[in-house]
């Protein structure tokens, strides 16, 4: 019988790249969403169908429309969630400088993820159902100052604590 051993995974700063690339995963997913609910509620609303879909085309439109507020707790969860597993990682401190250039790194990338869904939000496509979410949009309009943020709050959390 073999026995598949798993690794505990706690915060760590190589936590932020998942971070990145799920948040610009959930914002795009959600405002393309948003934008063929919309297009298949027009649709809708043009054809001789007996009964009336309106109403469950529009509960589609509310219900996506609350992924605003719901995207900037996801955010928040994520990073306490970071922060406090990072505080219980045993850590060397030889190992600042090693988490300090992969920060770096990580702020480089996630500069090319706020730049892209910059693209992807102002596409003549996208651009009228991006314009109903504007935390989703400030938040990634300003996520290289937020992954400065979780890093840093990493950072403490695994080197600035007594033994």
């Amino acid at each position: 019988m073999m026995i598949i051993q798993t690794r505990k995974r706690k915060g760590s700063v190589f936590d932020i790249p998942f971070i990145i690339v799920f948040m610009f995963i959930f914002a795009t997913t959600i405002i393309v969403s948003f934008t063929l609910i919309n297009g298949y509620n027009d649709v809708m609303q043009t054809t001789d169908i007996p009964y009336d879909v309106s109403n469950y085309t529009q509960s589609g439109i509310t219900a996506v429309g609350t992924f605003d507020s719901g995207f900037v707790l996801l955010l928040g969860g994520l990073i306490i969630s970071t922060i406090l597993s990072a505080f219980f990682i045993q850590s060397h401190p030889a190992f600042f400088i090693v988490s300090l250039i992969a920060l770096a790194i990580f702020i480089a990338i996630a500069v090319i993820f706020s730049n892209l869904y910059e693209e992807v939000e102002t596409s003549a496509e996208l651009s009228s159902s991006a314009a109903n979410y504007p935390l989703i949009s400030n938040i990634m309009s300003n996520l290289p100052i937020i992954v400065v943020a979780i890093g840093v709050g990493i950072l403490i959390a695994l080197y600035a604590k007594t033994r």
